[in-house]
């Protein structure tokens, strides 16, 4: 869940909680903030990004012949992923 998810998440729960109006028009005017924060070619990006670490890591083995894990990732995972694709 991305940080983003959480607040709308959390903004929903607000809403829940208070149920009036006024506090429905407060999610959804932080629903449209979260939204316009990143550009939808940043997210795009990001979500690319996100589909070639972990699968890089899904392809990589660790000493007992697992798949590396990328949630959370160790500082060492990433190190190495950063090594092998920063001339790309």
């Amino acid at each position: 869940m991305t940080d983003e998810q959480r607040l709308v998440d959390a903004a929903g729960s607000a809403v829940a909680v208070l149920g009036d109006q006024s506090a429905m028009e407060r999610e959804q005017r932080a629903r449209a903030y979260l939204l316009a924060a990143r550009a939808d070619s940043t997210r795009r990006a990001y979500a690319n990004d996100w589909v070639h670490f972990t699968d890089w890591c899904a392809s990589q083995q660790n000493d007992v012949g697992a798949p590396l894990g990328y949630l959370p990732a160790a500082p060492e995972t990433v190190a190495v992923y950063l090594a092998e694709h920063v001339a790309r």
